[in-house]
C-alpha cells in the first residue's frame, strides 16, 4: 500500500486525510497537534495547504500571482500574500505588518497574520530536500483543476460551497461518503471546510504520486533557504 496525505490547518492543529494511492480508498481522517506529527507520517507524498518558501524582499511569489490569475475575481482573493519570514518573529499585528512593509513594500493583511503561527510552524520544520515528498497545495486551485479550469462559484464556508466541492470530490474519489459532514473523530476539533480542504489536498498528493500532478510556476523561484516557492495541483 502507498499512503498519501492531505493536511490543512485547523483549530486543534492539522486536519489530515490519508488515501491509499494504489486503490484511491480513503483510509482515515485525524488531527495532528503539530506539523512535526504530520511529517512523522509514513506517507509517500504529503500536500499541505500552507505557504512553503517565503520572500524577505520586494515583490510577491510567482506561484501566488499565477494562482490568483487562474482563479480570477471569484476566488483569487483566497490566495493570501504570505508574510515575509522575518515578520513571523512578531506576535502582534502592527509590528509584524511594519516589518513586512520594510522588507517587501507591502503591509501584512489580517488573513495572512492570522495564519502566521501555522506558517511559522511549517517554515521551522521544512528543509529543501523535504520537498521531494512534502509539497504546498492550495485547495481552491486544486478544485479549479478538478472542475476543468473553472473556479468554485460559492465560498467554501457556505452550504452551497461545501456541496459543490463535495460533488467534485465524489467524482474523483467514489468512496467518499454521501455528504460532507465531519466524521466522528474530527467533530469538535476542526471545521467541515478544513476536512474538505484536507481531502482535496490528499487527492492532489495522490495525483503527484501517479504522475498526474503539475506545479505552478513550471520553473519555481527558490528562497534564501533553498525552498522552492511553488504550488501543486492535479493536471
Amino acid at each position: 500500500m502507498t499512503l498519501v496525505l492531505g493536511a490543512d490547518g485547523c483549530r486543534d492543529g492539522w486536519c489530515c486525510v490519508g488515501i491509499d494511492a494504489d486503490t484511491g480508498a480513503i483510509l482515515d481522517a485525524f488531527v495532528c497537534d503539530s506539523f512535526e506529527s504530520v511529517l512523522a507520517s509514513p506517507a509517500a507524498s504529503i500536500c499541505v495547504d500552507i505557504p512553503i518558501g517565503l520572500f524577505d524582499g520586494p515583490g510577491q511569489r510567482l506561484c501566488d500571482t499565477q494562482a490568483r490569475r487562474m482563479l480570477g475575481p471569484a476566488r483569487g482573493s483566497s490566495v493570501f500574500p504570505p508574510p515575509s519570514r522575518r515578520s513571523l518573529a512578531f506576535d502582534d499585528y502592527r509590528s509584524a505588518s511594519d516589518a513586512n512593509y520594510q522588507l517587501t513594500g507591502r503591509h501584512l493583511n489580517k488573513q495572512s497574520f492570522n495564519i502566521a503561527p501555522k506558517i511559522r510552524e511549517v517554515d521551522a520544520a521544512m528543509k529543501a530536500g523535504m520537498q521531494k515528498w512534502v509539497r504546498e497545495a492550495h485547495p481552491e486551485l486544486c478544485f479549479w483543476a478538478i472542475n476543468a479550469g473553472r473556479p468554485m462559484r460559492f465560498n467554501k464556508k457556505t452550504t452551497f460551497g461545501r456541496e459543490q466541492r463535495w460533488r467534485l470530490l465524489r467524482a474523483v474519489l467514489p468512496d467518499v461518503r454521501p455528504n460532507p459532514s465531519l466524521p466522528p473523530e474530527l467533530k469538535g476539533r476542526c471545521g467541515a471546510d478544513d476536512y474538505v480542504d484536507a481531502i482535496v489536498c490528499a487527492w492532489t498528493a495522490l495525483c503527484v504520486v501517479r504522475g498526474d500532478g503539475q506545479r505552478i510556476p513550471a520553473e519555481p523561484e527558490v528562497d534564501e533557504r533553498g525552498l522552492r516557492m511553488e504550488m501543486w495541483l492535479p493536471t
